[in-house]
């Protein structure tokens, strides 16, 4: 048995012929912040709704601290998980003020004056108490709904999506203060998100699903550098995938030659190089021609054509001035990664 403080096994959910959730696998440490990141229809959501318990498995075991609250025999209510869950769209009460709805649900003997004042000023809110939801801004909002949950005294909290309405100037302040708010408190929390950059950016564990199944999970840095698969590589920003061929233990592909990892086996490879990993010059390379360039303003994103047909996406500084349809080299400047299928 593992003594992960969150533990599932073989989660598995179906809706009629649609495998949502096929034989999952989490494991998750105390004081943890976890980010279950995956696209649309991945059945990261409908996992955290079955943790939560607003889902039954079709199969499978949850325990959190060592505690059944899914088994055979075992189905225990959402209320009595000691977990607690911020929706995507805060789900407020509207005729409650701020102070009201942080209150509810708080554990009696609570001296609940003093306890809302604690966490609005955790939060950031404080002399906002007597405000309605309405009259504050979504981050607001997301900071009332947080500090509800934690009002609750959770042993977890799950967040699903929960920057996803914000406006994108927004969320990244929104999603650093709530990271920073959970890290202070010592919670364990996992968040759903599709987002690979808020993954990365705000959690100390990735858990990468797709299609129904986790497919990887470890360090955001390690997630992105060393991707278990191509779906997982092409998934995770911007990569170039190109096809090479290992003999000896040394790789060629189309920007010459690289050492190959030393456990991959002899023959045809999948290469994975991302766009800052590769350099522009004047001087030698991997000849190409400029056919896109996308600017950003903090840098910019060019396309080049090599002669053998391969198109590379290549980020540059934002000054580089490079004009489409000029000839110029290629070159790694970073590490080329085998993946697998």
């Amino acid at each position: 048995m593992s003594d992960a403080f969150l533990h599932a096994r073989g989660i598995e959910k179906r809706y009629g012929q649609t495998q949502a959730v096929a034989g999952v696998d989490v494991d998750v440490a105390q004081g943890r912040l976890v980010a279950l990141l995956g696209p649309s229809g991945c059945g990261k959501t409908t996992l955290l709704r079955i943790i939560a318990g607003f889902e039954y498995p079709d199969a499978g075991d949850v325990l959190l601290d060592g505690r059944v609250l899914n088994g055979k025999t075992t189905f225990v209510v959402p209320e009595k998980r000691h977990i607690g869950m911020v929706f995507q769209d805060y789900a407020l009460f509207p005729h409650f003020d701020v102070a009201r709805n942080i209150a509810f649900g708080m554990p009696s003997g609570v001296n609940g004056r003093k306890r809302v004042d604690e966490l609005l000023e955790l939060v950031g809110l404080t002399g906002l108490g007597g405000r309605m939801p309405h009259e504050l801004s979504g981050g607001q909002q997301q900071r009332v709904a947080l500090a509800r949950t934690f009002a609750a005294e959770p042993a977890l909290v799950l967040l699903d999506e929960p920057f996803s309405n914000l406006d994108p100037a927004l969320r990244t302040k929104v999603r650093a203060e709530v990271r920073q708010i959970i890290q202070a408190l010592g919670t364990t929390a996992v968040f759903v998100t599709h987002d690979q950059e808020e993954a990365l950016s705000v959690a100390e564990t990735v858990i990468v699903m797709l299609e129904g199944r986790i497919v990887q999970s470890g360090p955001p840095a390690e997630i992105y550098r060393r991707p278990a698969t191509r779906g997982v590589a092409e998934f995770l920003g911007d990569a170039n995938m190109l096809e090479g061929h290992v003999r000896d233990g040394e790789l060629s592909f189309a920007l010459g030659l690289a050492a190959a990892a030393s456990t991959h086996a002899e023959g045809h490879a999948h290469v994975l190089v991302r766009p800052e990993n590769l350099a522009l010059t004047s001087d030698g390379g991997v000849q190409g021609v400029v056919v896109g360039r996308e600017y950003y303003g903090h840098d910019q994103m060019i396309s080049v054509r090599l002669g053998d047909g391969t198109l590379l996406r290549i980020r540059a500084h934002a000054g580089d001035d490079v004009a489409l349809g000029a000839t110029i080299g290629v070159v790694l400047r970073g590490s080329a990664v085998i993946v697998g299928e």
